[in-house]
């Protein structure tokens, strides 16, 4: 039987010399390991092991018989040192670290490497207190079968340092929990049997270990790196915040949310919002005239009304998802998130395909609930590429993707996602809907947002399903509808059906862009799934974009705008002619039925601010009680500040506004500041605004006046409206006299 020396480690303190790279702030030390001379071969495995858990060597150096490898490294700190320093680690960061120490030594033995004298000298922790392992590979690697000896020799050693982590002190004769009573009894019983060293007990190998330790881990809710960090959470947070974008996304984001949806100014205000950010007003109304918005009739070519058609929610909630992937598009690395985002929308799609099933609910909240289910994946696979990158490596050697999860981020997906969800002021039926639900048969729901959770939790379980290789899905397919029974009675063919019925409408939105399927890519892993062997893909295949686009076909679809993966143009800009033009109509359309006032004015004001150069545009209307015009509404940058300054009387000496009203005429001021012109602008509107050109629209009722429009620019002769604009900006005007005249005959608004 061949037998190896174990590596021995020496740390040198000095700092390496002036020519070698220092890599952090303290520079560099060099730790060297020895070995006799005799087992020098010509090449060790240690140049083809690839893990961030194994440090390789940068230097082999032959000297009085011994073999020196050195490892010139940051001022990491050996775990010996700290062991040394804190007595006993606390068990969650104990396990932890032990379970990141396996995961390198799980992908050793698959390469066919042990390390053969694992000890607490061969671990080194950098900063954040990830450990690092020396030695690995650098022996000649083991004969064949003499390698589950060495394998076991390594899953000894390091049950050893777990206990000395644990206790301060290696295994011995004294029971675990004399030791320390903080220990539980699942702990100790995983300690014994991993200590048992006798033929035939213990674990069997590394993967085995490390699904017991992980398995405690999540019984512990939330494992922290450290006791004086904080919490997992927070830890992320903080990493997110220094993202450039992550701040100006977490803003954008709240400030949706928090619109009030009880206050009787909200249309303006989500609007205002939604309207600061040219792409994503471009983009939600594109959503909104697609092919699933478009039977609520007629085109829609503000966002105020697309409010009034579709609702408060449904607006804000495309606004939201929008913005997030937007976000993640914007990213070198987004062709990474591919995968998880197509699954996040078919996953939407599903649900909402499961909400119409049964008790009726709101399909649309059904959607984004679906999609929002996997907001924490979404934000991992994006914010933190390399744990992401673990999580899946733990996945493949066998841990479920909470476990993995929660030992690599201190926090599963659905506590990521939620967490960030409340960051941002999501509403909590939401935040709710991200809530794994626990195992064993699902109780019926107490509320509606209960109701949105559990259709979420099935859809991406049946989502699963199709995902799961295997040619009998059939069995775990019945179990899962059991579980899911008390809730929402579906046999085998009706979830099929659905699950069909979600392929179809995700496939009306990806192949006219083009989305390709790679042959290990969840698309593909989709549409061969054994799960819906036998379903016919519905129709042909729409033409290619290209060809679309030609022919003048829209391509106003969902996932073009959501996902926007493909190349796909965006539109021309139409002038301002066009876009008011299309607001007209817009306004023709919604008074051949009911109508709110107020939210017609505001669908005004906004075709006004996106179909013209105007910087701020404001609607006045009169104030009886105090013989003022006075601004009510308005849209442009800091429009808050402006409109409270922004009143008038019709009893001042003349000027333009008063001229403009008492005559009904329209009145284009291109310079305030022209000396003929100068005298006629009133003290109160330089005070409220620097605005050197501006356009009156008068409100003029039966020889009476009631109100105007206003729109201006900053900058003098920057306003230039060609003759077929003004009388579209009139005949805009007379769509809001019009409303006015209805409802006053009808007897109020």
């Amino acid at each position: 039987m061949t037998t190896h020396a174990a590596p021995i480690l020496s740390h040198d303190a000095a700092q390496q010399p002036a020519g070698l790279p220092v890599s952090a702030p303290g520079g560099t030390l060099r730790h060297t390991l020895s070995l006799p001379q005799k087992l020098t071969v010509a090449t060790f495995p240690a140049a083809r092991l690839k893990h961030p858990g194994i440090v390789p060597p940068s230097e082999q150096e032959l000297r009085d018989g011994l073999c020196l490898w050195h490892y010139d490294l940051p001022a990491w700190h050996p775990l010996a040192s700290l062991l040394a320093l804190s007595g006993v680690l606390p068990g969650k960061e104990a396990v932890g670290l032990c379970c990141d120490l396996l995961g390198a030594l799980m992908y050793a033995h698959a390469q066919g490497v042990a390390h053969g004298g694992l000890s607490l000298d061969h671990i080194l922790l950098d900063d954040e207190r990830t450990p690092h392992l020396l030695g690995l590979g650098l022996l000649p690697a083991p004969p064949a079968n003499n390698l589950p000896r060495m394998r076991q020799r390594d899953l000894a050693a390091l049950a050893g340092i777990l206990h000395q982590l644990l206790t301060g002190q290696p295994p011995g004769s004294t029971p675990l929990r004399q030791l320390n009573p903080l220990i539980d009894d699942e702990l100790d019983a995983i300690m014994a049997s991993a200590l048992d060293t006798t033929p035939g007990q213990g674990f069997a190998d590394a993967a085995s270990l490390l699904a017991a330790l992980q398995a405690w881990l999540t019984t512990q809710h939330r494992f922290i790196k450290g006791s004086a960090s904080p919490t997992a959470w927070d830890s992320l947070l903080e990493r997110m915040r220094y993202s450039a974008d992550f701040p100006a996304l977490s803003q954008a984001i709240q400030a949706i949310n928090q619109v009030s949806e009880d206050h009787t100014g909200r249309v303006q205000e989500l609007a205002e919002i939604i309207l600061q950010d040219f792409s994503l007003t471009n983009k939600l109304l594109r959503v909104v005239n697609s092919v699933h918005y478009s039977h609520f009739g007629g085109a829609v070519s503000t966002v105020s009304r697309a409010i009034v058609i579709l609702g408060f929610d449904t607006i804000r909630n495309l606004a939201i998802t929008l913005l997030l992937f937007e976000h993640m598009h914007n990213k070198a690395h987004a062709a990474t998130l591919k995968d998880t985002a197509l699954r996040t929308f078919f996953c939407g799609l599903l649900t909402r395909e499961l909400a119409q099933h049964g008790a009726a609910g709101d399909s649309e909240e059904a959607l984004i609930c679906g999609m929002f289910h996997h907001l924490g994946e979404l934000l991992c696979r994006f914010y933190f590429r390399e744990e992401s990158r673990l999580i899946d490596l733990k996945v493949e050697n066998g841990l479920s993707l909470t476990q993995a999860t929660i030992h690599t981020l201190g926090l599963d997906f659905a506590a990521l996602g939620m967490s960030v969800a409340e960051h941002w002021s999501f509403p909590a039926r939401i935040v709710q809907s991200m809530e794994l639900l626990p195992a064993g048969p699902i109780r019926p729901p107490a509320s509606a947002a209960a109701r949105l959770c559990i259709l979420a939790n099935l859809a991406a379980e049946l989502t699963q399903l199709t995902q799961d290789p295997g040619s009998a899905p059939r069995q775990p397919l019945e179990t899962l509808l059991e579980r899911y029974q008390r809730v929402l009675p579906l046999n085998a063919e009706q979830a099929i059906e659905h699950v069909r019925a979600a392929l179809r409408a995700f496939d009306e939105h990806v192949e006219p862009i083009g989305v390709s399927a790679r042959p290990d890519s969840f698309l593909a892993r989709l549409r061969g799934s054994a799960l819906l062997a036998g379903s016919t893909r519905p129709g042909v295949r729409p033409p290619p974009l290209a060809q679309a686009i030609q022919a003048a076909r829209p391509q106003e679809l969902e996932l073009d705008l959501m996902l926007d993966f493909a190349a796909v143009p965006e539109p021309c800009e139409d002038s301002s002619a066009r876009r008011l033009s299309a607001g007209v109509q817009e306004l023709t359309h919604a008074l051949l039925g009911p109508f709110n006032l107020n939210e017609l004015l505001q669908t005004v004001l906004e075709t006004l601010f996106r179909a013209t150069p105007f910087e701020h545009v404001l609607l006045c209307t009169r104030d009886p009680r105090l013989g003022q015009m006075v601004a009510r509404s308005g849209f442009g940058e800091r429009i808050g500040t402006m409109i409270p300054a922004f009143r008038f009387s019709l009893q001042e000496p003349a000027n333009v506004f008063c001229v403009a009203l008492e005559h009904n005429a329209d009145i284009l001021i291109e310079d305030v500041n022209a000396p003929n012109i100068a005298s006629r602008i009133p003290n109160w509107l330089r005070r409220a605004t620097p605005a050197e050109t501006f356009l009156i629209l008068p409100l003029v009722l039966e020889n009476k006046p009631i109100g105007c429009l206003y729109g201006e620019r900053r900058h003098a002769h920057s306003l230039k409206p060609d003759a077929e604009t003004l009388n579209l900006l009139k005949a805009l005007r007379n769509q809001a006299l019009l409303a006015i005249r209805q409802k006053q005959s009808a007897g109020g608004a």
